[in-house]
């Protein structure tokens, strides 16, 4: 299971719940609640909705109640027994990061089922302010595998294209309902997850997660967009480097921050496809390395798209909800095309 960052990397940078009931002496070795998956649970907590969820923090690497860890943490399995036997996934975060996350989880509350179906679900949270630790626990869905995790798994061959298209699909679909939203800034293929009981469609069952980073839309300045946490290799080359007054000056002269996501985006299925970009690669040779493919004769609908993402001026590339029409095949050009490409009598061109 993947989660990305946001939480404790150093699981031993916090004490395990039976360390701390070690010191407390209160500890009973009594079973309070038994999940699906066979784990076992002794403590209960209280969200700040009222929700109540068993869990176990254990900090060991081999524990099965830990789910993963991240840039900055480490997640576990919690059992919420009033919603059929739901596994939940408990995230620790320290508290001034949590509340980035969380801010961006209590925006998509309000919003419409359908509108956020294809974004991690989120349960609650509660802050930990003991003398033990500063920390939040954020209560999320319980996940599924990473893309590539899941296409290692289910292709039939080694480069099958068609698994693949259906796979990015659903991750274009998840993005542009995020985009909706907010910015995430942290777009690779490890914050997009396939669920653990996935739709037969493959395309209706990706889900993305990890909002430490991300800004909700109309709400993104210098002061809460935080370049340095970004995974560097995926960052679109007009936030590189980027400084304060360079960034407000994008805004006011209404560059889409959105289109930093879809920059990412395209990289990432570029990596799905070809595997050629390591997290050693620097940008020059990066760039370089775009700048042939962006010439080459790879034209079939995947690698358009892909192109489409990777331009390398923001108002070149699409929008992530133009990208999703594209492959629904509700539109079929896009603007870097236009110079060669000519549509049918009953094409269109790809505007967002």
């Amino acid at each position: 299971v993947s989660y990305g960052g946001g939480c404790y990397s150093d699981l031993n940078g916090y004490e395990s719940d039976d360390q701390v009931q070690h010191k407390s002496k209160k500890h009973v070795n009594k079973v309070v609640a038994t999940c699906k998956h066979g784990l076992t649970f002794y403590k209960k907590m209280k969200l700040n909705n009222g929700l109540k969820i068993y869990f176990k923090i254990e900090a060991k690497r081999n524990s099965r109640y830990l789910l993963g860890t991240g840039g900055t943490g480490g997640v576990f399995h919690a059992y919420l027994p009033s919603e059929e036997n739901q596994c939940l996934a408990l995230k620790i975060a320290q508290n001034i990061v949590a509340s980035e996350e969380i801010q961006i989880h209590e925006h998509f509350l309000n919003i419409n089922e359908q509108e956020k179906n294809r974004i991690i679900k989120y349960y609650g949270y509660k802050d930990d302010n003991s003398k033990y630790n500063d920390r939040t626990f954020i209560a999320l869905e319980y996940g599924g595998i990473s893309l590539l995790e899941y296409y290692d798994l289910f292709k039939r061959q080694e480069n099958d294209l068609f698994l693949l298209s259906n796979i990015i699909k659903g991750a274009a679909r998840a993005l542009a309902q995020f985009n909706q939203h907010a910015i995430h800034f942290d777009i690779k293929q490890s914050n997009f997850i396939v669920s653990e009981e996935p739709n037969s469609n493959i395309e209706d069952s990706v889900k993305i997660i990890d909002f430490h980073l991300s800004v909700l839309l109309n709400t993104s300045t210098a002061h809460n967009v935080r370049f340095d946490f970004m995974t560097k290799i995926y960052m679109a080359p007009e936030i590189r480097g980027l400084d304060i007054e360079r960034f407000e000056s994008g805004i006011e002269r209404n560059i889409s921050m959105t289109k930093t996501d879809v920059w990412s985006f395209g990289l990432m299925c570029y990596n799905l496809i070809y595997g050629l970009i390591t997290s050693s690669i620097s940008y020059n040779e990066l760039d370089l390395l775009l700048e042939e493919y962006r010439k080459d004769s790879q034209h079939d609908e995947l690698n358009r798209m892909v192109k489409a993402c990777i331009q390398e001026q923001p108002n070149q590339r699409p929008l992530m909800r133009t990208v999703v029409r594209f492959l629904e095949k509700e539109c079929h050009g896009f603007n870097y095309e236009k110079s060669y490409l000519t549509l049918e009598e009953n094409q269109v061109w790809c505007v967002d």
